[in-house]
């Protein structure tokens, strides 16, 4: 009798430290948030702006006994009267689990396992399984992480990068679930990690670039503490997947509030030391340097081209085309955001030394974009691929009175790139558009520039 109760004591104990370990209470929240709810009468999101498709995994998801919600960026939108681009949707389903319920699915990630549901249409909804907090000792962040495993909504709810990010919502009663204050930063307009920001960005810098574009696109207020930690923290950038980081910029290009994202890179001091290159030529005092070459590249050709004034020119150019939903492929985006730091490398080569064209243009490209580029881990020989995309590009300024290019020319295969992004630079600087341009359409520039040389 003795004995079992001293078993017993011991499997108590055990037990107990085993809660302890698992417990929410080590919460990356400094504020250790009680959560919130809200009825379907308590707030403003209209069930009709979210995809059926979401719905139908969600409610057999819950058909079969899973707690389902969707939550993320997609809760955010709909609270704020938008129509969301993705509906992401986390469960205590398993990825087993969830292959099992859905043919049409297919589990990706080496970390944590995400697993796409493919629909004909294209369209793809994005379920994961609730994440559980760190235990002390595990390693949080970078390829050999070893917190990833399956929690509570709670737990999942604490391991999102910002608050606004951090809101469920539950189909079936029609309830927005808040466990990190997310509800009351949505109202302020302000944008705020989900705990400390010095830990949250060394778990994944990559959320620096996020918190940025969050900011820039709903034009919200950083708390301070998240703001001055994006400048301590910006070289983190450098260890992170270059890929990843490609696409989250590619994002910010694509997503209709570059001007105001990279203004707010350089405000805070995230270009300083992640793309330091651009964070310098933005510091350079402007300059008349190599005016004297513009007239060999033709009348519409001056030093303006190259000016800080161009470069935010394009950035507004490319939201506008973003918000018509006429945005560039991938390689013309970077290719149109670099132009103006290619222009006046041209001109202050040229200032120092005169040189022929097509070698000055080479040497500009080299000095200027090629060391962003290799920022954003393309090799050399895909840069090289980039450089010689736009070999032929410096020679169609000078040709913008002719009535007809000539043959060889317009036979290259990236002219209709070229051509299209020589639209883009004089409607930057809102100069007539030469009749062979507007006699060139645009439609099959998806199948030439299709950033094959970079992926």
């Amino acid at each position: 009798m003795q004995q079992s109760s001293r078993r017993q004591q011991k499997t108590t104990h055990h037990s107990s430290n085993k809660r302890e370990k698992h417990s929410p209470t080590r919460s990356f929240s400094p504020r250790k948030p009680k959560t919130k709810i809200l009825t379907q009468e308590e707030h403003p999101l209209d069930e009709s702006l979210i995809d059926p498709k979401a719905i139908w995994v969600l409610e057999r998801l819950n058909s079969f006994g899973h707690l389902a919600y969707l939550v993320g960026g997609s809760v955010r939108d709909l609270l704020l009267g938008r129509t969301p681009k993705d509906f992401d949707i986390s469960t205590d389903a398993t990825p087993n689990d969830i292959r099992k319920l859905f043919a049409n699915s297919r589990t990706i990630g080496r970390r944590f396992l995400i697993t796409h549901i493919y629909f004909r249409d294209g369209d793809v909804i994005e379920v994961s399984t609730f994440r559980s907090l760190p235990t002390p000792g595990q390693r949080t962040y970078g390829p050999r992480a070893e917190d990833n495993d399956f929690g509570s909504p709670e737990e999942d709810a604490l391991r999102r990068d910002l608050t606004i990010n951090g809101l469920f919502y539950d189909h079936r009663s029609g309830r927005i679930i808040d466990h990190v204050h997310g509800l009351v930063d949505l109202q302020n307009s302000t944008i705020r990690t989900i705990g400390e920001p010095r830990v949250r960005f060394q778990e994944d810098p990559v959320r620096m670039l996020r918190t940025i574009r969050h900011a820039a696109r709903n034009q919200f207020e950083i708390e301070p503490n998240t703001r001055g930690e994006l400048k301590k923290q910006a070289r983190l950038l450098h260890n992170c997947s270059t890929a990843r980081v490609l696409e989250e910029f590619l994002r910010e290009l694509r997503g209709g509030s570059t001007e105001q994202s990279i203004r707010l890179m350089w405000e805070t001091g995230l270009l300083r030391g992640w793309l330091h290159e651009l964070d310098l030529w933005l510091q350079r005092p402007e300059s008349t340097a190599g005016s004297e070459l513009t007239w060999q590249l033709g009348p519409a050709i001056s030093t303006q081209w190259g000016t800080q004034d161009a470069f935010w020119r394009h950035l507004r150019l490319l939201d506008q085309r973003a918000a018509q939903e006429d945005i560039f492929p991938d390689d013309a985006l970077l290719c149109a955001f670099f132009l103006p730091l290619w222009w006046r490398e041209m001109f202050n080569l040229y200032a120092q030394k005169p040189r022929n064209l097509q070698r000055l243009w080479r040497d500009a490209f080299w000095n200027s974009v090629d060391p962003l580029l290799a920022t954003f881990g393309l090799g050399a020989q895909r840069r090289e691929s980039f450089y010689l995309s736009m070999y032929e590009y410096w020679r169609l300024p000078g040709l913008a009175g002719l009535p007809v290019l000539p043959r060889s020319l317009c036979e290259k295969p990236h002219f209709p790139f070229m051509v299209e992004l020589f639209r883009f630079e004089l409607e930057a600087h809102e100069l007539p558009i030469p009749r062979w341009v507007e006699q060139r359409k645009p439609d099959a520039l998806g199948q030439v520039a299709s950033f094959r040389w970079v992926m």
